[in-house]
């Protein structure tokens, strides 16, 4: 098992006691279930924590304590109640540790959210946990939030909820993880959005424009459209989009079209000209030729190419349902 170099020891609850637990920042070295990608725990912390990255996603609820949260584009004290997402590509740390105790979620975003399209509606999920979000250029640490009261009630609830299925391992518990985090990713969600609704910043702009653009991709998604909601020009809109996701909202929009498209064409009962309408695009020919450019294919091409494979596969899921001799 390759689990690199230690970056760290925490003091982890299991149940009725406390442990030491290593920490590697890798899939193999963290997460217990090569084929669950996820691990849950309470930590303590009562000494500082060197600066360190992690190959999986990482979900931080402060339960008790404080500290300074350090990370490469900023250092900010936390307390009860503070969230923080860190994904794979990020570093962080923890300086001046007071007896900090972390609800830690430990995850492989591409399991647990690449099926998930509603989330993608969610201005929160965009400026909270999207993966595409490149906060180094926007030079704020943006991917955290502050919960009160009845909100962290019930966030912390669900955080021991997924501790508690993940460690006692019941039957159907991976079902049930997923459903929970699911709730939870939700939840922040919601909260993050409510929570920087009256600000401007930028990362805030540009998951609401993230958000619409997913939500509204197969309709004519104008550039001022976009720009109002982001409260400005639409070239500092799009100097802006471009900044933080790396890309421009047109070529967003295409992408998302080209995408539903390859699952509408699965879909024998739906004609070329049909895709085309429910897609987006003005006429099947402009369809045809943005298609091609993002798959070096045609529609019709990538149709026949995706029914001769499910035909190859046909024979071999019939001898599947053959019953047991």
């Amino acid at each position: 098992m390759d689990k690199k170099g230690v970056i760290g020891k925490a003091t982890i609850e299991r149940e009725s006691h406390l442990e030491e637990q290593v920490c590697y920042g890798t899939f193999s070295g963290d997460m217990p279930e090569s084929s669950f990608p996820f691990n849950a725990f309470v930590a303590e912390l009562h000494e500082d924590f060197p600066m360190h990255g992690h190959e999986y996603s990482e979900l931080n609820l402060v339960l008790d304590g404080e500290a300074i949260h350090k990370t490469d584009f900023e250092d900010y004290k936390i307390e009860r109640g503070d969230v923080f997402v860190i994904n794979g590509s990020h570093r962080h740390g923890f300086d001046e540790v007071k007896n900090l105790r972390l609800a830690i979620i430990q995850y492989n975003p591409y399991f647990f959210f690449s099926e998930q399209t509603e989330l993608e509606e969610l201005m929160g999920y965009h400026g909270l946990f999207d993966l595409e979000t490149r906060t180094p250029k926007s030079r704020k640490f943006r991917q955290r939030l502050k919960l009160f009261s009845k909100q962290l009630f019930k966030v912390e609830s669900l955080c021991h909820s997924m501790i508690e299925e993940f460690t006692r391992k019941e039957e159907g518990y991976q079902i049930s993880i997923k459903g929970l985090f699911l709730q939870l990713v939700v939840k922040l969600s919601r909260a993050y959005a409510h929570s920087n609704r009256e600000k401007n910043g930028t990362v805030v702009a540009m998951a609401q424009i993230m958000a619409h653009i997913r939500s509204n991709y197969h309709t004519n998604v104008r550039i001022e459209e976009l720009a109002e909601i982001a409260g400005l020009s639409p070239s500092q809109m799009q100097r802006q989009f471009k900044t933080i996701y790396d890309t421009t909202p047109v070529h967003l929009i295409n992408r998302l079209r080209v995408e539903k498209a390859c699952q509408l064409l699965k879909q024998t009962q739906f004609e070329l000209k049909d895709i085309s309408t429910m897609t987006g695009y003005s006429t099947p020919s402009f369809f045809s030729a943005q298609f091609k450019q993002f798959l070096g294919l045609t529609p019709r091409e990538y149709r026949n190419k995706v029914l001769e494979e499910q035909a190859l596969m046909a024979p071999l899921t019939s001898l599947n349902q053959l019953p047991q001799v």
